[in-house]
């Protein structure tokens, strides 16, 4: 959360989300890809973002790093 928090508020903003994952997009990406991974970011965000203030807050942050670490847990039990 963090190095998504640029300045430091304490929330992570959409674009400072879009900027963090930019960081990753290859060089040579289309510019059609790059317009759809910052679709695709802003339908996450809204999703995250449930209080609907417009920003990330570490508590939303920390619900869906918890969801998302049980998901990893179980999917990697022995069946």
């Amino acid at each position: 959360m963090d190095k998504v928090d640029t300045d430091k508020d304490g929330k992570a903003g959409l674009q400072e989300l879009i900027n963090f994952s930019e960081q990753f997009v290859q060089i040579g990406v289309s510019e059609d890809i790059k317009e759809q991974n910052r679709k695709n970011l802003e339908k996450t965000f809204n999703q995250i973002d449930t209080d609907k203030d417009g920003s990330i807050s570490r508590g939303e942050f920390k619900v869906v790093a918890r969801s998302m670490l049980l998901s990893l847990i179980h999917i990697s039990e022995p069946t």
